[in-house]
């Protein structure tokens, strides 16, 4: 289920016309990612007890999302911000079936990897949908 998580944000961000966006499992180097780009992943994930229908078992959970983008060294921060703010939040917000808020959220450089992050957490919860076979 997380990787469901992880490429559901994805695609809506990428889909909102983001570019640049990959996944915390992707083993490409950060120098092949380009100049700025967006990291999403599970920080925690927690699941109920499922609810079972006639055809259908229904997996209510609750989710931190972590959504790192990495800019040049050169972007202010308040750039980054802004991209955050007017392509990324938005989108999180208004995914259907989820209900979504921000909880945290940090700008700072990265003498690492010579980069301005900011590293957003958004708390998630939903419920994920499996048809059952009938016997």
């Amino acid at each position: 289920m997380l990787i469901s998580i992880i490429n559901q944000v994805s695609k809506k961000l990428t889909d909102s016309g983001m570019k640049g966006v990959y996944s915390s499992f992707d083993a490409l180097p950060t120098d092949h990612k380009g100049s700025c780009f967006t990291v999403v992943g599970v920080k925690s994930f927690s699941a109920e007890s499922p609810l079972y229908a006639p055809f259908v078992v229904y997996f209510p959970f609750r989710a931190e999302v972590e959504i790192t983008m990495l800019a040049p060294e050169s972007w202010s921060m308040e750039q980054l911000y802004d991209i955050f703010n007017d392509n990324v939040e938005p989108v999180i917000l208004e995914m259907s079936g989820l209900s979504a808020r921000l909880t945290s959220i940090a700008l700072k450089p990265d003498s690492n990897l010579h980069r301005m992050t900011l590293k957003a957490v958004m708390s998630i919860s939903g419920t994920h949908r499996i048809e059952r076979s009938t016997p």
